[in-house]
């Protein structure tokens, strides 16, 4: 056996949660016993270690989630998801990028999917934070005076995302309770465009309006800022479009929006 398949094997060890027998012979063949512990002894405290490590990240990563369903039944779906949806990285930084997928393959309530998907994208904006920009807005205004040709694009590390309309007051609520009930949603609403992001240490979590949306999402590649302007006049009432046009600048300088200068 190569280094490379070695190293595919002892990878494949540590992430089971049982092993097949086939692969206990396996274990006594590449690796040495140390001594008072048996090469297989030393596999398994590896994935003990490991699973510890994988189910602390999605206790890092969903605190809303196991707030609302309590240790117990968070252990259960953590322990599920782990078998489910494997890391396929050798870190374990995407760990939780499938749970929204997974709560929804087993059944669960809308809220809570839509909660995960919060949740996950709130713990992206932790690892890649935006850039502020104080300043650049009135430099793009001196750019425009000047006569340049500007474009902008929605920042990638931002997160637009349809949930629940009531999903950022559910978990305003959820921080002010200790016990839940079980939730049962009669109807499942229509989902309205969220965006999240950090900027300046703060994490937002904002609703927008269609009008928001449609603003952002037009620059989701970069885009002149003119067209961009005239269609949001053509298609929402004045005072909505005159408000995002007047608070825009606000984006921009958060780093929500990248100014690019067209050559």
């Amino acid at each position: 056996m190569n280094l490379f398949d070695m190293q595919c094997f002892t990878q494949r060890m540590i992430q089971c949660t049982e092993m097949r027998s086939e692969d206990l012979s396996k274990v006594d063949d590449i690796f040495r016993d140390l001594p008072g512990v048996s090469a297989i002894k030393s596999i398994e405290i590896y994935r003990d270690m490991y699973q510890t490590r994988v189910f602390d990240t999605l206790l890092d990563d969903f605190p809303r989630i196991l707030k609302l369903m309590g240790d117990e039944r968070f252990d259960h779906l953590a322990q599920s998801y782990i078998k489910a949806f494997p890391s396929k990285s050798y870190t374990l930084e995407d760990m939780g990028q499938d749970f929204a997928l997974f709560l929804e393959q087993s059944k669960q309530e809308r809220l809570v999917i839509d909660l995960a998907k919060l949740e996950w994208a709130v713990a992206l904006s932790f690892r890649y934070p935006l850039v502020v920009m104080p300043g650049c807005f009135n430099d793009l205004q001196v750019a425009l005076a000047e006569g340049d040709d500007v474009a902008l694009e929605l920042n990638p590390r931002c997160h637009v995302l349809d949930l629940d309309p009531s999903l950022l007051d559910f978990c305003e609520w959820l921080e002010q309770h200790e016990t839940f009930p079980e939730i049962k949603q009669a109807v499942t609403p229509l989902a309205v465009p969220h965006l999240v992001y950090q900027s300046s240490r703060q994490v937002f979590e904002l609703k927008l309006t269609q009008a928001e949306s449609w603003f952002l999402e037009s620059f989701r590649k970069a885009a002149p800022m003119g067209p961009i302007v005239d269609g949001l006049l053509e298609r929402f009432p004045s005072d909505e479009s005159q408000g995002i046009i007047n608070t825009f600048g606000a984006w921009i300088e958060s780093g929500v929006l990248l100014p690019i200068l067209i050559k």
